[in-house]
């Protein structure tokens, strides 16, 4: 004879923190690319997508490295960079 279980699965809140964060970073880079992507494009130099995405997330990673190092402006903390 089996025996359900009236329990529900809970979600992991950390797991879709973790993918909303990366979401939103994802989101961020691909902005930051597409600008970069324009500028280059704008004054006919070769490039591709990869190289564009790795300068985005470079560019912003240091953005909001530098923005640990100043107390003085109130940022979220971006996850890995200010540990």
């Amino acid at each position: 004879m089996s025996v359900k279980s009236n329990r529900t699965a809970k979600p992991d809140t950390k797991a879709t923190h973790k993918a909303q964060v990366t979401a939103a970073s994802d989101d961020r880079i691909r902005g930051h690319a597409y600008e970069i992507f324009e500028a280059r494009g704008n004054n006919g130099n070769a490039g591709d997508s990869v190289s564009d995405w790795l300068l985005a997330e470079q560019e912003l990673r240091a953005s909001a490295r530098s923005q640990c190092l100043d107390h003085s402006i109130p940022s979220p903390r971006a996850p890995g960079v200010c540990d």
